[in-house]
């Protein structure tokens, strides 16, 4: 024994003299107790495995409660650059940090029946009665309002809980039954909880989506104008659709009413594309559609009435909400918008997916996003939640950034989208569109006009022609959509992305995504959907058949870089993207890549694993599986330790590690097939 510790001894004095001290203070493995591990610890470590000196509460570098040889070996191989740290040792010496903080619920003693206010199931819209339960609550801090256990119609008016504090929402296993697109709004409340009630569409009075098949499609006229029957098959009666607004159709597919098919199209924008609707059947309208929309005989779809119009609960200017214990079923808009300020949310237990009675026939969430979170403080929390069949993205956070447009003294004309920011008094600061550098200026708004929602006119306390160019990223530094914990959650088959984030310190662990139209996971700079990522830790999550429209190279996790403003969407080729852990994850039967990065600095992938079990056709066969650094800016990556699990549908070369040399540095080691 003392023979081998003597072997390992001079193995890790040698190999850890060559590396150096790793400046990582408290981890275990820290024998010699000085906040660093360095050969003074492999040393340590021997003498104390050998018998003789008393061990620090450190020593154990692998926590099994045992010091012996295995605790030696560990810790050589780590100092010698074998990359088998556990994943605290990862993220200090990756330049990532754990995100450690609560959203406690509201304590609400006093409680009050929503009968009180009128709430009852008899009623045929209880919301006036629940805007007066919102009012008593708003003056009456630390209660609870409780509903028996019913089904209560909805819709009539919006319900605005405004300056509630301390109080509690308790359903009790409650339904909310809606036909109107009145929801829920939080306005300047602190500590207010929302829990036991489902959310539901009355379909019987108006149709939020539908399911339709192309029954015939005619040669085109000689105005290019085809003939069209649309079945709708799941129902009797179709003459709602001649006065309801078509939209957009969305391919599916008819066995499991999933969104994204490889090989059709992802949607149809019937818009003014479609005219001369007539009813001729129960359940057939034929119309005639313009040149520019193409479908086929046979091809199932579902159309979608509505897109932004209803969201069911409305957060702004609010701090301490909780939302647990919550159903969304299908909804004419978005879940939840949290923005302008607010900080310190938790969703738990969320389920935003179809009603399981009506699947068949409604087989839709919400229309759009699940959850949309922008241009708030941060300190988010979306745990133990599902959202699926959702008709945008599952999760879409970010701060918004805007493009300047004209810059003449001290103001700039700005482009952006939804955007609650940039405000008289809010402090900006910009970037270079293409390198998205920092420019050595900032400013404070002192007026602030909008025109059409996009165009914005800010006036400066400063001059800034001549410093800020036409083009340049406009950032609001107000805002900090930052502190995101995504934890055990389930993101699937819905039409957009899994989850879309664009700020900073944030960890991912735990997560299920399966089946996303476009990318699983997209860390974005981009005009339209934010401003990048510093400190995110991805760990722990499976991917499974993400990205089946293709997007970005049907990859499953994408960084992705754009001047959205300009036409030709140019990749901003800078640094866009810090300190970020991939680790510890699974990617199973992937649409293209694993994982394809660019504009990044300090990416670290490490001890992932692919596999591929399904034997596809349709999707992207060259570069499946595949790590993919690309573009002309990346800086210090490794790609370490990842393994692809061998399989007779596994692409030649998929275990491939694919960059540009001579662009940047990039470390790879110990990936293999196995």
């Amino acid at each position: 024994m003392k023979k081998l510790l003597s072997v390992i001894l001079a193995a890790a004095i040698a190999g850890a003299l060559a590396v150096g001290a790793l400046a990582v203070p408290l981890l275990r493995g820290d024998a010699s107790g000085d906040g660093a591990l360095n050969v003074r610890d492999a040393i340590a470590l021997a003498a104390l495995v050998a018998g003789g000196g008393e061990a620090n509460e450190l020593a154990d570098w692998n926590g099994d409660g045992v010091l012996n040889a295995r605790d030696v070996i560990g810790l050589m191989r780590y100092l010698v650059g074998h990359y088998e740290a556990n994943d605290d040792l990862l993220e200090l010496t990756y330049g990532v940090s754990e995100q450690v903080f609560d959203v406690p619920a509201p304590v609400a003693e006093n409680v009050v029946s929503g009968a009180d206010f009128g709430i009852v199931p008899e009623a045929a819209d209880n919301s006036a009665a629940f805007s007066a339960a919102a009012a008593y609550l708003a003056a009456h801090p630390g209660t609870t309002l409780r509903l028996e256990g019913a089904t209560y119609r909805m819709g009539g008016s919006e319900v605005l809980f405004n300056g509630v504090k301390n109080c509690v929402i308790d359903g009790g296993g409650s339904t909310l039954l809606y036909n109107k697109l009145n929801y829920f709004s939080l306005w300047m409340c602190e500590g207010i909880e929302f829990t036991g009630l489902t959310f539901k569409w009355d379909h019987d009075s108006s149709h939020a989506a539908s399911l339709v098949r192309i029954k015939s499609v005619s040669k085109r006229n000689s105005k290019n104008q085809a003939t069209v029957e649309f079945e709708f098959y799941k129902e009797t009666d179709a003459s709602y659709l001649l006065s309801t607004d078509w939209g957009v159709m969305f391919s599916l597919d008819e066995k499991t009413l999933s969104p994204g098919l490889p090989g059709r199209i992802d949607y149809v924008d019937l818009g003014t594309h479609i005219t001369e609707r007539e009813l001729t059947g129960p359940n057939v309208v034929t119309a005639k559609i313009s040149d520019s929309i193409e479908v086929r005989e046979g091809e199932v779809y579902l159309l979608r009435h509505n897109q932004y119009d209803g969201t069911v609960f409305n957060v702004a200017r609010t701090s301490g909400a909780v939302f647990e214990d919550l159903s969304i079923c299908t909804g004419p808009g978005v879940g939840f918008i949290a923005k302008d300020l607010s900080h310190h949310l938790r969703w738990t237990n969320v389920r935003i997916e179809p009603d399981p009675d009506e699947f068949e026939r409604f087989p839709i969430s919400t229309a759009s996003d699940g959850i949309n979170i922008r241009d708030t403080l941060g300190y988010i929390i979306i745990e133990d939640t599902s959202i699926g069949r959702c008709y945008d993205d599952c999760v879409n956070i970010r701060d918004n950034v805007g493009v300047t447009t004209n810059v003449k003294g001290d103001t700039l004309d700005m482009w952006t989208v939804n955007s609650t920011a940039f405000k008289a008094g809010d402090t900006l600061s910009f970037r270079d569109p293409k390198t998205y550098a920092k420019r050595d200026f900032t400013a404070t708004v002192t007026a602030s006009s909008v025109a059409s929602g996009t165009n914005y006119t800010l006036t400066l306390d400063r001059e800034c022609e001549g410093i800020v160019g036409v083009g340049d990223i406009v950032c609001d530094d107000s805002t900090d959509t930052a502190h995101i914990i995504i934890r055990n959650c389930d993101f699937h088959h819905n039409r957009s992305r899994g989850v879309l984030l664009s700020s900073p310190d944030c960890v991912i662990e735990n997560c299920r995504f399966e089946r996303n139209t476009s990318q699983a996971l997209q860390i974005s700079v981009d005009p339209t959907e934010g401003s990048g990522v510093d400190n995110l830790i991805v760990r722990g999550c499976e991917f499974r058949c993400a990205n089946v429209r293709a997007f970005n190279n049907g990859a499953s996790i994408v960084f992705s870089a754009n001047n959205a403003f300009s036409e030709r969407r140019p990749t901003i080729f800078g640094e866009c993207f810090t300190n970020v852990l991939i680790a510890h994850n699974r990617f199973v039967d992937p649409c293209g890549p694993a994982i394809q990065a660019l504009s990044v600095r300090a990416l670290t992938v490490y001890a992932n694993t692919v596999e591929v079990d399904d034997p596809r056709e349709g999707y992207l066969q060259s570069g499946l599986g595949k790590i993919r650094i690309t573009g002309s800016y990346f800086e210090d990556c490794r790609v370490l330790g990842n393994v692809w699990i061998d399989s007779p549908y596994m692409p030649s070369g998929a275990n491939v590690v694919t960059y540009t040399a001579g662009r940047g540095t990039v470390t790879v080691d110990g990936n293999r097939i196995g």
